[in-house]
């Protein structure tokens, strides 16, 4: 088959799973006693966004569907000092424990405390782990693709690097991965389960959590372990960021395999950078969103010029002109014998003449591993193994965003989008990068990678929230669409496959 053409796919995600916390505990007094009719007050120190509610005859309380962040509580009820519970941190998918205790006295007398929420939730059975932004920032890892940032949570196995990674030894198909609620999985391919085809970029994710056991009906059910991420949101102060990581082969060491083969350093550069913004929406004489409407934008870029180290197997100049080589052993000594097949075949009024056109293509393999790369000599003496570095280029533009707008005291909508453009040319990654150098043959593999959420969240009443999220996920692939029939005039106009390298036939 002369032409190999990848077709788009489209990826659609049709579950969707919650990317919020919720608040729940109970007020007591200083004896032990339960204290109904307390007013308890939750704010968003980001966004100033406040939730109310009053604990029950049992003194419990509980706030559903808030955003992940930090907040600050206030409890009050008249007989009883105001108790202020200042970082009060809750993570996504994760609920908040709190335990207050109210000290008989004056309303307008405050009690500060700090660090509020307990160490261990005790909302559910759920088993979970939280990686904040602060702590992603900090981490030592070279990607800043945000799901490598999995691997340094407990359970997580990376034997086979991070996209081989599995969690509690499951295999990869029970693993879900969700951005701001809506699945980004490779559904596809039940054994790419640790692989998002939206890409979270590191500076446009607030926290990353995983569940690895009993996840809730909030995250829709969609694997055994699942993996939520959440998109940063603006808050009430800009805010924002610069950034250009650079890799360049001159500040690296050359690989062992390279240095025994003869080989320079890989040339892999990188450039990525970009930048950050989120802030309330302020159209100056015309609106101030100030405690009610919020933006965040991410843009980044991403540029590699890079090699991969190549091995062929090519055959020996004699063995070319027709000769067949084998090795004796004589007196001790090996050595290499060689008769002419065209020869043995012409003494048979056989076919005695070398295929024009595999004679030239042969002819060609050998000129292009003269160009660039080692050849050394093998065992079997009709062979060589030839060695090079395949040149490619990947570029990624991401840009992400996301909305915020506090439509009325009760009712709050979200709205997030993120867009990919890739392009690997040639697609190096997947070995369609040219069999030789300067072969006219090889693909590249352009792809778009959409993510969308939203949701309205409303209080319905002091002991009833409701949230509605939608969503969606475009991500069609292709694969050697460039690929076209004179690409392999050169070939006689078939594809041939050759040992260790694949030349689309």
């Amino acid at each position: 088959r002369a032409i190999e053409r990848g077709q788009p796919v489209l990826r659609q995600a049709l579950a969707q799973g919650s990317a919020n916390s919720s608040l729940a505990g109970v007020v007591l007094d200083t004896a032990g006693g339960v204290v109904p009719g307390a007013t308890i007050t939750v704010k968003n120190n980001a966004t100033s966004s406040t939730f109310e509610t009053v604990s029950n005859t049992a003194g419990a309380f509980s706030i559903p569907v808030l955003d992940p962040g930090t907040y600050t509580v206030t409890v009050a009820l008249d007989g009883f000092k105001t108790t202020v519970i200042n970082d009060v941190r809750l993570l996504a998918a994760t609920p908040g424990s709190l335990r207050t205790t109210l000290e008989v006295g004056n309303l307008e007398e405050t009690v500060e405390v700090r660090g509020g929420t307990e160490l261990v939730q005790t909302q559910s059975s759920t088993v979970s782990s939280t990686i904040t932004a602060e702590q992603i920032t900090n981490l030592p890892l070279v990607s800043r693709n945000a799901l490598n940032f999995v691997v340094f949570l407990p359970g997580v196995e990376t034997s086979a690097g991070p996209r081989g990674s599995t969690i509690s030894g499951l295999p990869q198909n029970t693993i879900s991965v969700t951005y701001d609620g809506v699945n980004v999985n490779n559904n596809f391919q039940s054994g790419d389960g640790f692989f998002s085809m939206v890409t979270p970029r590191l500076d446009a994710v607030e926290e990353v959590t995983v569940t690895g056991a009993t996840p809730t009906a909030d995250q829709a059910a969609l694997g055994a372990v699942n993996i939520a991420f959440v998109t940063r949101s603006g808050t009430n102060n800009f805010a924002g960021s610069l950034y250009h990581y650079f890799r360049h082969p001159e500040l690296n060491s050359n690989y062992y395999f390279n240095q025994i083969r003869g080989l320079e350093r890989n040339d892999v550069v990188v450039h990525q950078y970009g930048g950050r913004v989120g802030g309330p929406i302020v159209i100056p004489g015309l609106f101030n969103g100030r405690n009610r409407a919020f933006f965040f934008f991410n843009m980044e870029e991403f540029y590699q010029p890079t090699e991969a180290s190549r091995t062929r197997t090519i055959l020996h100049p004699r063995a070319q002109e027709g000769w067949f080589r084998y090795n004796v052993t004589v007196g001790g000594v090996s050595q290499v014998r060689e008769v002419n097949l065209l020869t043995l075949a012409q003494q048979n009024n056989q076919l005695a003449a070398l295929d024009p056109v595999t004679r030239a293509l042969l002819t060609n393999i050998r000129s292009a591993a003269g160009t660039a790369g080692t050849i050394t000599e093998l065992t079997n003496p009709n062979t060589q193994q030839y060695f090079y570095q395949s040149a490619g280029t990947n570029t990624q533009h991401s840009p992400t965003g996301r909305v915020d707008v506090n439509l009325s005291s009760n009712h709050r909508f979200s709205g997030s989008y993120s867009w990919g453009r890739l392009m690997t040319d040639p697609d190096i990654l997947n070995n369609k990068g040219a069999p030789f150098p300067g072969f006219p043959v090889f693909g590249r593999s352009p792809s778009y990678r959409t993510v969308g959420s939203t949701s309205l969240r409303s209080t319905l009443s002091p002991s009833l929230v409701n949230e509605l999220r939608g969503g969606w996920q475009w991500s069609p692939l292709e694969f050697s669409t460039n690929v076209t029939r004179s690409m392999f005039d050169q070939q006689g106009g078939s594809g041939w496959s050759f040992t260790n390298a694949n030349m689309f036939g």
